[in-house]
């Protein structure tokens, strides 16, 4: 039932923005570790009182920043896509198994299922078994499964 890789749905598209993803995961994570080293560089800098080592350790901290912020923005950005993908996909391919290939909507209405029995004031009642929505409780599911 799961095929990542198959034509024209995607995948492919997805696998390179992981990879990119995981790139920019490396990236960033090295520019945060210089950033901390040179957070030190600063301070040390500042405590022994050396002006010229500070200006230094200023303009390099400046100069990770102005490469950091990109980079970092970029990996949300990716991230984000690759969450709309996947969760595009895994909707589809939801709604597909309960309304195509394994035709669950259509026994649950042969069975009788489709009714919505009343409660005591004879409004609708989902709780007896009856299905509400279920289009919308598939996307539902899916968006909790897919959200972090």
């Amino acid at each position: 039932w799961f095929r990542p890789l198959k034509k024209g749905d995607g995948s492919i598209k997805a696998m390179g923005m992981l990879g990119v993803l995981l790139v920019l995961i490396f990236a960033t994570t090295g520019l945060l570790v210089k950033l901390n080293y040179q957070q030190g560089e600063f301070f040390s800098a500042l405590s022994n009182k050396e002006e010229d080592r500070f200006w230094a350790a200023v303009w390099v901290y400046a100069g990770i920043i102005i490469v950091a912020v990109p980079v970092l923005a970029l990996k949300e950005y990716v991230l984000q896509r690759l969450g709309v993908a996947w969760r595009e996909w895994m909707t589809d391919h939801m709604l597909q198994l309960y309304f195509l290939r394994r035709r669950a909507f259509f026994r649950l209405s042969v069975g009788g299922l489709d009714e919505t029995p009343a409660d005591a004031d004879g409004k609708p009642s989902s709780e007896s078994g009856g299905l509400d929505n279920p289009d919308q409780r598939i996307v539902a599911d899916v968006e909790s499964f897919t959200s972090a």
